[in-house]
């Protein structure tokens, strides 16, 4: 009988034990699988809104130095990551996630994720309303965002809208001034990236934060590539003189976006205008990151009253800027919402208009050739003549007078390596320099 007794007591500390191993992840009901033996192996839950008559569950999940919100959803009898996303929570090194865990409610209509003093309303995907502190964000139904700040309201324009994929938690504007700086990048830039997966190849090259060997070079000047495991790799069709940018997977938590030499890599023709070149100016103390889309590692300091080149736009919260860090040219990603534009005038816009340009496509509001003079005249292909001038707009407005008595006035946009043409807000001509 005591032996009995002795084995059902065995038996029975090691179903207990097997459960506890089991649950050690803190997952709720029947979601353990999402996590045994998986790449959360090693988080643990620290939020989440389970219930067994629900067939989708949102996760807070946590290490040491990492957080990520996770969606899930069953189909039959198994449970699967459908969306995963770090930029949507606080960081364990972000004074928010000091002040306490994050909580995951559900409803018939979507979640909403709180923190103290914040909450987060996500329909379909989609923010629909958050509150951080007097700070508040309602979706219109035009798709821009009622701001307040409790005495104040403004229009947020975020060009494709929060959702839980591009969402980004810290850089979320938390003064009116930050909001009104970023939609005016909107209106002065375009998206310039535009990923696609790289095939896995041969070699291991040294990683640049910008296309020359003497450039800034993450990871205490180490930072290379792995160029045999395709998993996380991407080029985005921007090639400089026989340097690519590519964004590769460093890890489960961290990527990093940066340029290889590569001689055979082909230039998409999206990118022939080249780079934007705005001039701007860190509007509070910030930081560069090379990681915009999973870690946001700040990689280094950047004061306010700093001046450089805005290139492009990484998404709606970040610019790609060049500048010099640590004496050595370094470009980088910045939150748009640090940045203002630069004093640049219509007598820098004109030097840098200086030259000889093609048509590269479009309706041709020009002729198939024009040369801009330092004289401020111009000659086109087609025998025309006359003066031109740059005036300010946003950015700047270009004027052909011609010799017959005539003008027309076109929004103009540079580009380092060319210009655009609108007239009346439609696409009307871009041209690239010889």
């Amino acid at each position: 009988m005591k032996r009995k007794i002795f084995c059902y007591f065995l038996f029975l500390c090691v179903m207990l034990t097997s459960t506890a191993s089991a649950n050690s992840w803190g997952a709720p009901g029947d979601t353990i699988d999402l996590f045994n033996g998986t790449d959360y192996n090693d988080y643990s839950v620290v939020a989440e809104d389970y219930s067994h008559k629900r067939d989708a569950v949102h996760f807070v999940v946590n290490t040491r130095y990492h957080q990520q919100l996770l969606i899930a959803e069953k189909a039959g009898k198994e449970w699967a990551v459908v969306q995963a996303s770090t930029k949507a929570v606080w960081q364990p090194d972000d004074p928010q996630a000091d002040d306490t865990w994050p909580e995951t409610r559900q409803d018939d209509k979507g979640f909403t994720l709180l923190y103290e003093n914040e909450n987060y309303r996500f329909e379909n995907s989609e923010l629909t309303q958050a509150k951080c502190g007097t700070m508040t964000y309602t979706l219109r139904e035009d798709g821009d965002y009622e701001v307040s700040d409790g005495s104040s309201t403004t229009l947020w324009h975020v060009p494709h809208g929060l959702f839980i994929s591009n969402f980004n938690i810290r850089l979320l504007p938390r003064r009116m001034e930050e909001v009104a700086r970023m939609n005016q990048f909107y209106d002065l830039t375009a998206d310039m990236f535009t990923p696609v997966p790289m095939e896995a190849s041969q070699g291991k090259p040294a990683v640049y934060s910008a296309p020359t060997e003497d450039s800034w070079r993450a990871k205490q000047g180490k930072a290379y590539v792995s160029l045999r495991d395709p998993d996380g790799l991407y080029r985005f069709g921007i090639v400089e003189k026989g340097w690519e940018l590519i964004q590769y997977k460093v890890s489960m938590r961290t990527s990093r976006v940066g340029y290889i030499q590569s001689i055979n890599a082909q230039p998409d023709p999206a990118f022939a205008l080249g780079w934007h070149m705005i001039p701007v100016v860190a509007a509070a103390d910030t930081y560069f990151t090379d990681d915009p889309d999973v870690s946001q590692f700040q990689q280094g300091f950047i004061p306010a009253g700093k001046t450089m080149l805005l290139l492009g736009r990484w998404d709606d919260f970040y610019a790609y800027v060049t500048f010099v860090h640590e004496g050595m040219l370094t470009r980088g990603f910045i939150p748009l919402r640090d940045l203002e534009t630069d004093e640049y005038s219509p007598q820098l816009a004109g030097g840098q208009l200086q030259g000889t340009y093609t048509c590269l496509r479009g309706g041709n509001p020009l002729s198939d050739s024009v040369t801009f003079h330092y004289d401020h005249t111009f000659t086109q292909q087609d025998g025309s003549t006359g003066t031109w001038e740059i005036s300010s707009g946003d950015p700047f407005f270009l004027t052909m007078n011609y010799s017959k008595d005539s003008s027309e006035t076109m929004e103009l946009h540079l580009y380092s390596n060319g210009f655009s043409l609108f007239d009346n807000g439609t696409g009307a001509g871009d041209y690239i320099q010889q």
